[in-house]
């Protein structure tokens, strides 16, 4: 499912606190910097329902939505979109263009590390089936 970034962020305000309903995920938004017309944000959770993204919580008036999918899920659909637009499906090349492009930290590096020798032991297991 693709969504636009107007999308994501009422998805990033849902992820944060859900079930809300439009005048809070408009609050948010405000609070949040953003300079939106109530209706915008009225047509942008209407798309996000259409599209399967979000979910009436409940049968309360005002309406009340949810995340229909959760965030990790949602990363990792659109990293894998991007890396068959980009780089042809292949991982490696999406991950050393990101860490050439941003500050990796000493926390992240480690945690990469820790990322590579758990897949070799998968891929070591995999293999001794």
């Amino acid at each position: 499912m693709h969504v636009t970034d107007a999308e994501r962020r009422i998805l990033d305000v849902l992820w944060a606190d859900s079930p809300l309903g439009a005048a809070d995920i408009d609050a948010a938004l405000a609070a949040a910097g953003g300079d939106w017309h109530r209706k915008t944000v009225n047509t942008l959770i209407s798309r996000l329902v259409e599209k399967g993204a979000l979910l009436l919580a409940d049968e309360s008036r005002p309406k009340r939505y949810a995340p229909a999918i959760d965030r990790r899920t949602f990363a990792r659909a659109e990293l894998s979109e991007l890396a068959r637009g980009l780089f042809g499906g292949r991982v490696a090349p999406l991950v050393a263009t990101l860490v050439e492009a941003e500050q990796i930290s000493d926390e992240d590096l480690s945690a990469l590390k820790a990322l590579v020798a758990r897949l070799e032991a998968d891929a070591g297991r995999d293999g001794d089936d």
